[in-house]
């Protein structure tokens, strides 16, 4: 997956973040199906959709429990989750969304990432 830098607005802060950006089915199938660990605490994966649609993520073979935080095509984060590695569960927020930022199970709680009140910023596409 193709690695970029996003900007995260949060409680009046702004973060940088580089994340690896899932924008093809192949990487979106992919996410972090398989992954260590480890990989999972240091990297974060930004799924873009190209439009707003309406989906879930599952954590089929996924070891770790994950945040996973949907925004809408401009970027406002409406809904965070904590997913849990599960078989059969399916996650999604109530409604659609173009983004879903998947980050280690408390990234988003540690860096004052409240639903409604937080900001995904992205750089223009090239």
């Amino acid at each position: 997956m193709p690695v970029h830098m996003i900007t995260l607005e949060a409680e009046g802060r702004t973060i940088a973040l580089r994340v690896r950006v899932a924008s093809t089915p192949e990487h979106q199938a992919a996410g972090f199906q398989c992954a260590t660990p480890q990989e999972i605490e240091r990297s974060l994966i930004l799924f873009d959709f190209g439009r707003e649609i309406s989906t879930q993520f599952h954590m089929q073979n996924v070891p770790a429990a994950l945040d996973i935080a949907f925004a809408k095509l401009d970027g406002r984060i409406f809904a965070v989750l904590r997913m849990e590695p599960s078989a059969t569960a399916l996650y999604g927020p109530m409604g659609d969304f173009r983004y879903a930022l998947e980050a280690r199970k408390g990234f988003f709680a540690s860096h004052g990432v409240r639903q409604g009140e937080a900001r995904l910023v992205l750089p223009p596409p090239r």
